[in-house]
């Protein structure tokens, strides 16, 4: 076997094992960095997958191409994304990864990455300049397909990030359909501060998410949809009213709440008022602006003392990073 061939083999051995020094040697020696397996996944995959930052670098230096898919279309940084590899992520992207490479379903990185509740690498992600509304073949973006996970945490960062949430997918479902359809109070509670006009948004059906949990019987949605005072009376394209598709299902437990619910004093001129905003255990990050004049810096930092206001405001703009000559921008991002 030539000894280039040979050199590849082996490579395969120390990326899985995270043997950098022996990887550099083989390279050296004429191993291929672009290599693929029986799933057409490199070496790179592999090391951004199990989060190795420092193959993944090494591979690059090495001619390695991290925009090479896998058999679905998955390229390296799609793998980060996936598994939650935040610095393996920051490396691929630091590298040249394309941000909005899509797989063979039209899914990005960040779908991945809120797909699967994977905050630090959303953020990094957003921060980056992924686009925000990039839709699987479904019509899904990530915003959508985080609230429909009940990814709370996801679904604030990416509202923060200037996500839009009245995007539908291909049913022209809102991701508050979505999130309703899935039984998470507290995720529709989320979007309703945020956008309140997602309320009685219909789908293509004319069906808003009241209308979708009454027919569910999901009471603890209802709730909080009524909380945010949804119209009981909406018909659907169907012709029945949100009480009728509950009586015709006989939901009682459904019928009761629309017979005795009254809508808390803290959200009875919610429309009219400001409220504070979801408050996650991993904040999204401000705005940050590096221009050829200052160091780079960066931070993570939540806003503190702020309210979300619940008007017609446009939603808050991308953050703008820009780098001066020689300066790589995730220099400034720490590690998570």
């Amino acid at each position: 076997m030539p000894k280039a061939a040979r050199a590849t083999q082996q490579l395969w051995v120390t990326v899985r094992k995270n043997q950098v020094a022996a990887a550099r040697v083989l390279l050296r020696r004429g191993a291929n960095p672009n290599t693929r397996d029986e799933a057409r996944r490199t070496p790179s995959w592999v090391a951004a997958w199990h989060d190795l930052p420092d193959l993944v670098l090494l591979l690059r230096d090495h001619g390695a191409d991290l925009n090479l898919a896998d058999a679905d279309g998955d390229a390296p940084l799609a793998a980060a994304a996936r598994n939650g590899s935040f610095d393996a992520a920051r490396a691929a992207i630091e590298s040249g990864a394309r941000l909005d490479r899509r797989n063979d379903d039209a899914q990005t990185a960040l779908w991945h990455a809120a797909h699967n509740g994977h905050l630090p690498v959303v953020k990094l992600l957003g921060v980056a300049g992924a686009d925000l509304g990039a839709a699987d073949a479904a019509g899904r973006n990530p915003l959508w397909i985080s609230a429909a996970n009940g990814r709370g945490a996801v679904v604030a960062a990416l509202l923060e990030l200037g996500a839009d949430p009245t995007t539908p997918d291909a049913t022209g479902a809102t991701c508050l359909h979505a999130a309703t359809l899935a039984g998470l109070p507290d995720v529709v509670g989320l979007l309703l501060r945020q956008n309140p006009p997602l309320l009685e948004t219909p789908d293509r059906d004319g069906r808003t998410p009241l209308w979708l949990a009454a027919r569910d019987n999901n009471v603890d949605v209802a709730r909080a949809l009524l909380d945010h005072g949804a119209d009981k009376q909406k018909v659907a394209l169907s012709g029945r009213t949100v009480l009728e598709i509950a009586r015709a299902r006989r939901h009682q437990p459904i019928l009761d709440l629309f017979a005795t619910h009254k809508p808390p004093d803290t959200v009875t001129n919610l429309r009219r008022t400001s409220v504070p905003p979801f408050r996650a255990d991993h904040p999204a990050p401000s705005p940050t602006t590096i221009n050829s004049s200052e160091a780079p810096t960066h931070s993570y930092q939540a806003p503190s003392g702020t309210t979300t206001s619940l008007g017609g405001e446009e939603p808050p703009t991308r953050p703008v990073i820009k780098a001066r000559a020689g300066v790589r921008i995730f220099d400034a991002l720490p590690k998570m």
